[in-house]
C-alpha cells in the first residue's frame, strides 16, 4: 500500500514520492550537450543540387547530424520547421538501405506529389530506398505484415505522436517489428510529441536512443516520474530525487526538460522564430434557448432521447457526455440511421440499460472497476463463472452486473451510421457573418455535419482534399483532414467553429498558417466564445506542460489575447 503524504498548502495529496533509483542514477549520468543551432555545420553541399538556391535550416543540419552521431533520433521540431526534409534525407545520414517513412494517411498522398514537384528539384535525395507507408496501413488487417514485407533498417516517424498508444493495432505492429528486430534504427519527429504525460513518449524516445534514453524504462519508475511532471496526473507523485535535474531555484519541470533536451540524440528548439505576431479572440454570439435547454437536460439527465428519430443514449462517462455536449454548441446532434428503417429495439434497449449501469457503478469506483472495459471484463469473468457452475472459488474483480447478459450478445454488434439532427444554425450563419469581412482567411471545423453545411456556401476541404492547393479567398476546412502536415500560410486569418479539444491539435492547426513562410504581419485566431472558453484554458494548461518538459514554445502561450469581441451577421 502506498504512503499518502501530508500536503503543504495548496499542493496535491501525494501517493509516494519520486526515489533515487538505478534508473534516475542512470540518467544523472548520461553525457549532455549544449545544440547552438548558430554555430551548427551546414549540410547544404552535401544534399542540395547545384542549380538550387536553397539551403538546409539550422534545424535540420542538426537533426541529421545528431541521428548520423547517435544512429537515432528524437526530434520534438516545432510545426513548420522543416520535418519532411529531415525525414526524406535521414536515410542518407543513417546509412540506411532499406527506410520506412510513417506518414498520416491524409498527407501520403500529397507526399508523394510533393517530392516528384518539389523535393527533387533542390535534393538530392535516396528515395529509391524509402517506402512511403500511412498509419493506416499498419492498422490495416489487410496489411499487418507490411513491416515485414519491406524489412526496414531504419524506420522514420513523422508526426511521431501518432505511435504515443501503446494499446492501438498500429503501435502493436510497430513495437512487434522493433522487437523481432532490435537492429532496426528508429528516429521520431512531432511538432507535439506530447499531450499530457511522459508516457505519450517514453517508448518511442527508448527506440530513438537505446540505452541513452534519459527516461525510465521500468514502469513503476516512469509512473512516479510522470506523477511528479505530467498535467494532472491520476496519482501524483512529490517530485523528490527529480530535484536532482535541477539547477539551485529551478523547478523540477526545468530541470528534467534540460536533462531531455541537453541528450545526444534530441534535437528540439527552445524560440520560435516566424516572425509574426499571433493573437488569439474569442467571438462572441447569442445561443438559441432551444440549444440551451438540451444542453442543460443532457447535464442533468446524462441521457438523450428522440422519440421522433427512435434515438436514445445513455452516457456511462463524462467523455461521452463531453463529445454529444460539443455537437449541441454547434447547434446539432447526431442521431442513428437505422438501415430500412427498421429500429433495432432489442439493441437499443439492452445499450441503454448496459451504459445506465456502468455509470452508477463507475460513481462507486473500486479496483479495476474504473473504466467501461474492465467493467465489462469483470461482468464478462461472473457470467463465465455462472455458466460454469460456479466451479471453484469467485473470480477477483468479478462483477455481478444485471444487465450484461441482455448486453452481451450485442456488444460486438456496430452501431448504425449517424445523421445530423439540427436544432439551430447559428453558428453556420456566424461564420458566413465572419467570413464577409476576413479576406485570406480559413474556417475550420470539427463535425461533418458543420463542414457540410459550410460546404454549401464555400469551398470545402475535408477528407481526401488537399487545401495546400487551394486559391480561393476564403476556405473552409476540416481539422482532422487538414489540420496536421499542411503548408497553408497562404492564409492569415482563422475562425475555429470548435475550439481543439487538446493543446497538441491546437498547435498542429495554428500551425498551418502561424508558420515559416507566413508573408503577413499578423496570423489571427479567432473561435466562437459559448464553445471554447474552456477549452483555450485547457490548451493553455497542455502548452505550459509541453513548453516546461521539452522547451517546445507553445503558441497558445506566447500569443497576444485580445478582448472579446461581439459577432454579428
Amino acid at each position: 500500500m502506498q504512503l499518502k503524504l501530508t500536503p503543504k498548502e495548496n499542493e496535491p495529496v501525494y501517493v509516494g514520492t519520486v526515489v533515487a533509483s538505478w534508473e534516475l542514477q542512470r540518467s544523472l549520468k548520461l553525457p549532455r550537450r549544449i545544440l547552438d543551432l548558430d554555430a551548427i555545420q551546414d549540410v547544404s553541399p552535401l544534399y542540395c543540387r547545384e542549380d538550387t538556391e536553397l539551403r538546409y535550416k539550422p534545424i535540420q543540419s542538426a537533426a541529421l547530424i545528431e541521428a548520423s552521431i547517435c544512429d537515432g533520433l528524437f526530434a520534438p521540431i516545432p510545426v513548420g520547421e522543416g520535418k519532411t526534409l529531415i525525414a526524406l534525407t535521414l536515410p542518407d545520414a543513417m546509412d540506411s538501405e532499406r527506410a520506412v517513412y510513417l506518414v498520416k494517411p491524409d498527407l501520403k498522398r500529397q507526399l508523394e506529389r510533393e517530392i516528384d514537384e518539389f523535393y527533387l528539384k533542390h535534393f538530392i535525395l535516396p528515395v529509391e530506398r524509402i517506402s512511403i507507408v500511412a498509419y493506416s496501413e499498419l492498422s490495416s488487417a489487410k496489411k499487418a505484415e507490411i513491416l515485414d514485407e519491406i524489412a526496414p533498417d531504419l524506420i522514420i516517424a513523422d508526426e511521431a505522436h501518432c505511435l504515443k498508444n501503446p494499446k492501438s493495432a498500429r503501435t502493436k505492429r510497430f513495437l512487434r517489428y522493433m522487437e523481432a528486430n532490435p537492429s532496426t534504427r528508429f528516429a521520431a519527429l512531432s511538432g507535439t510529441m506530447t499531450t499530457r504525460s511522459l508516457f505519450d513518449y517514453a517508448h518511442l524516445a527508448e527506440l530513438a536512443l537505446r540505452k541513452n534514453s534519459p527516461l525510465p524504462k521500468s514502469y513503476y519508475d516512469l509512473k512516479s516520474w510522470a506523477g511528479a511532471l505530467d498535467v494532472d496526473p491520476a496519482e501524483p507523485y512529490h517530485p523528490g530525487a527529480l530535484e536532482k535535474f535541477c539547477d539551485p531555484g529551478e523547478c523540477v519541470q526545468d530541470g528534467y526538460r534540460r536533462r531531455l533536451v541537453e541528450t545526444p540524440g534530441v534535437v528540439a528548439m527552445s524560440k520560435a522564430k516566424i516572425g509574426t505576431s499571433l493573437y488569439i479572440q474569442p467571438r462572441q454570439i447569442r445561443v438559441p434557448q432551444g440549444v440551451l435547454s438540451l444542453l442543460s437536460e443532457i447535464q442533468n439527465k446524462w441521457s438523450l432521447t428522440d422519440d421522433e428519430h427512435d434515438y436514445y443514449e445513455e452516457f456511462t462517462d463524462a467523455t461521452e457526455l463531453a463529445a454529444v455536449r460539443r455537437q449541441l454548441l454547434c447547434g446539432f446532434y447526431y442521431v442513428w440511421r437505422w438501415p430500412e428503417g427498421e429500429v433495432n429495439k432489442p439493441w437499443l434497449e439492452a445499450r441503454a440499460n448496459w451504459n445506465r449501469e456502468v455509470r452508477e457503478k463507475l460513481k462507486r469506483g473500486g479496483t479495476g472497476m474504473d473504466s467501461p472495459l474492465l467493467l465489462a471484463q469483470a461482468a464478462e469473468r461472473y457470467l463465465k463463472w455462472l455458466e460454469g457452475g460456479r466451479k471453484g472459488q469467485r473470480p477477483e474483480r468479478a462483477w455481478d452486473s444485471a444487465y450484461w447478459p441482455e448486453w452481451r450478445p450485442f456488444k460486438d454488434l456496430p452501431p448504425p451510421p449517424v445523421d445530423p439532427i439540427w436544432i439551430d444554425d447559428f453558428v453556420i450563419k456566424a461564420a458566413l457573418a465572419w467570413a464577409k469581412n476576413h479576406d485570406n482567411s480559413i474556417i475550420w471545423y470539427e463535425h461533418r455535419a458543420v463542414g457540410e453545411k459550410l460546404a454549401e456556401f464555400l469551398p470545402h476541404y475535408g477528407p481526401g482534399d488537399d487545401a495546400s492547393v487551394a486559391t480561393e479567398n476564403v476556405i473552409v476546412c476540416s481539422i482532422r483532414a487538414q489540420g496536421t502536415g499542411k503548408n497553408l500560410q497562404r492564409y492569415n486569418q482563422n475562425l475555429f467553429t470548435s475550439v481543439p479539444p487538446n493543446g497538441s491539435t491546437f498547435e498542429q492547426t495554428v500551425g498551418r498558417t502561424h508558420r515559416q513562410g507566413q508573408l503577413a504581419d499578423e496570423v489571427l485566431v479567432d473561435y466562437l466564445e459559448h464553445s471554447g472558453s474552456e477549452a483555450i484554458e485547457r490548451i493553455k494548461v497542455d502548452a505550459k506542460y509541453v513548453e516546461e518538459t521539452t522547451g517546445d514554445r507553445q503558441k497558445a502561450l506566447y500569443a497576444t489575447y485580445l478582448p472579446p469581441r461581439a459577432l454579428r451577421g
